[in-house]
This record gives structure tokens, C-alpha cells and sequence, in this order.
């Protein structure tokens, strides 16, 4: 109980987070200071996950008409490739229903 009081009433826990942010206050230190790549950082991180999701969008859109040509090529032999298969099997069903 006396760690929860002693949190409530503003005192540290540990004496050392107490010490160091005296020191960092004598210094006047607000916070990490971060130099000005690390704050463009952030920003630049977006823009290139942007222009990522900008490429791959555009790269999707100039594939549709090859995947489109592709299926249709793909469904028209397997139209033929069935027909052949039919034919096969008639072939075969009519040779066996003369041995009979």
C-alpha cells in the first residue's frame, strides 16, 4: 500500500528515476532531443509506404489484361482438352459395345 500512496502523493518509485530527471532538469534537458533526420523520419516513412502502395496499385492494373488473356486462353483448352477426352471415350464406348 505504501508504493500506491507513495505514487499518488508524486514521489518516485525508484530514487534513481528521481536523480536522473533532476540532473536532466539541471541540464535543461525537456526529453530526448532528437536532431532533425530522426523528427523527418516519421514523414518519410509515410511517403515511401506511399509511394509503395502507389507502384504496387499501378503494377496490379497493367497485369489485369494479361491475367484476363491468360484465363481465357486457360478456359479454351480446357474446352478442348474435354472434347477430346469425350471423343476418346465414345471411341472407347462404341469399341466395347461391338466386342459384346
Amino acid at each position: 500500500m505504501s508504493l500506491l500512496s507513495d505514487l499518488m502523493a508524486g514521489r518516485a518509485a525508484d530514487p534513481g528515476y528521481a536523480a536522473a530527471a533532476a540532473r536532466r532538469a539541471a541540464a535543461g534537458e525537456a526529453g530526448a532531443r532528437r536532431g532533425p533526420l530522426a523528427r523527418a523520419g516519421v514523414p518519410l516513412a509515410l511517403v515511401l509506404t506511399g509511394l509503395l502502395i502507389v507502384a504496387a496499385g499501378a503494377e496490379v492494373r497493367r497485369s489485369e489484361p494479361v491475367a484476363a488473356e491468360r484465363r481465357s486462353r486457360l478456359i479454351e483448352e480446357i474446352r478442348l482438352r474435354t472434347a477430346h477426352s469425350d471423343a476418346l471415350q465414345r471411341r472407347l464406348d462404341t469399341g466395347s459395345s461391338c466386342r459384346s
